[in-house]
């Protein structure tokens, strides 16, 4: 059977390409501590204040929190990326599943906890969705990294340890807020892409385009649209102590920006 020249290189270009999949994928650091800022954005005293923070929660109460601050994601995903990082990292104790990871990637302006399996019923996905949206968020907007982090990591440590809790009425109330927000935005999408979706096919009318053309870029439109529309998610991975303690973890955690 005779291949085409073309089919070969076809061939041969997808190979390559699947082999240097693996090579684009960002590095996960080294675990150095209970903070890992390679994105330098804390100061050293805020990097000791939550370091001895997150140490008293360990040896008050047991679970295990680390923080990495990354300059960007390189293309790669939060949540495959967050996965990666304990996998190597193997946070948590192996009889309590008790680690957590807060991560943060500052090009993409990207945040998102990890949450053992064993913590799953005590810091759960709506409230690692609110330290995110209510805590984190507004003092990253203002700039306020160091003051973002602590306050983040002292409201998990609190809820893991249980020695404080986020009331319902205060997470009712930013879920109502949350879902308004994404209505608004949605709202807003769609009245834009009908905008553009009319106005092309206006002007191709005008100018003798196809009327299928229009209706490419709408659909086009409305699929970015979708995309962009995600909301908190859900990642898994396995893990275990700073030393190797192979607690595992069930998909636990929430992600959001800033």
């Amino acid at each position: 059977m005779k291949i085409r020249k073309g089919t070969v290189t076809v061939l041969i270009s997808l190979f390559l390409l699947l082999f240097s999949l693996p090579l684009l994928s960002l590095e996960v650091p080294p675990l150095t501590g209970r903070v890992n800022d390679q994105a330098g954005i804390l100061s050293a005293r805020a990097e000791e204040e939550i370091s001895a923070y997150l140490e008293a929660v360990e040896k008050q109460a047991g679970p295990q929190i680390a923080v990495l601050t990354l300059p960007g994601l390189e293309g790669e995903s939060l949540e495959a990326y967050s996965i990666r990082v304990t996998d190597q990292w193997k946070l948590g104790n192996a009889d309590r599943d008790d680690g957590v990871l807060l991560l943060v990637a500052m090009k993409e302006k990207k945040i998102r906890i990890e949450t053992g399996y064993g913590l799953e019923g005590s810091l759960t996905d709506i409230k690692s969705g609110f330290i995110i949206r209510e805590i984190i968020q507004p003092r990253f907007r203002a700039g306020d990294f160091d003051g973002g982090i602590l306050k983040a990591v002292q409201a998990i440590g609190g809820i893991v340890s249980g020695e404080a809790d986020i009331s319902p009425q205060a997470l009712a109330a930013s879920q109502r807020e949350q879902s308004r927000s994404e209505e608004g935005a949605a709202f807003n999408f769609f009245a834009f892409a009908v905008i553009i979706f009319l106005s092309m096919i206006f002007r191709r009318r005008r100018m003798g385009g196809s009327f299928g053309s229009a209706l490419f870029w709408g659909a086009l439109l409305g699929s970015a649209g979708s995309r962009g529309r995600s909301g908190y998610s859900r990642g898994g991975f396995g893990g275990g102590g700073f030393s190797g303690g192979g607690g595992g973890f069930g998909g636990g955690g929430a992600s959001g920006g800033w």
